[in-house]
């Protein structure tokens, strides 16, 4: 399709935008017809701006809070939680190797410091609870 595109960019005969838009290919009838079943088959809707607003709110609440990223995303939870689902089980061997790494990395170092915020609350409410009564035994330097 790059080929088509720049051949008819080189010879001036290439379509409005309007007319690439709604076709949504540059491809011949039946090639173009394979593209457009394949991208309805998987998610062909998804945008690469929400494609990193995913990884963003994905490292942001952790891979597992689907409620979260969705909210985040202003999207369905039905629509993000096939997409996780599919991201996950799919993107290390889609993605290319370096695009993996970078997301992974970036997922798992959020996810630390959402576990370590956890045992940093958790340890707190455990040292509060030691008081009777925290407002006015506890002492602040």
């Amino acid at each position: 399709e790059f080929e088509n595109y720049a051949t008819l960019r080189e010879i001036g005969d290439l379509p409005s935008r309007e007319t690439i838009e709604n076709s949504r290919t540059l491809l011949d009838k039946d090639l173009g017809q394979e593209k457009i079943e394949l991208l309805n088959e998987g998610f062909g809707e998804w945008t690469r701006s929400q494609y990193f607003h995913f990884v963003k709110a994905a490292a942001k609440f952790g891979r597992d809070d689907i409620t979260s990223i969705a909210a985040d995303m202003d999207m369905s939870e039905g629509a993000v939680e096939g997409y996780s689902a599919a991201f996950w089980q799919y993107g290390p061997t889609e993605l290319k190797k370096d695009e993996w790494e970078r997301v992974s990395s970036s997922v798992e170092r959020g996810e630390k410091k959402i576990a370590k915020r956890r045992k940093l609350t958790s340890l707190l409410t455990k040292f509060v609870s030691t008081f009777e009564n925290p407002l006015e035994e506890m002492v602040f330097a």
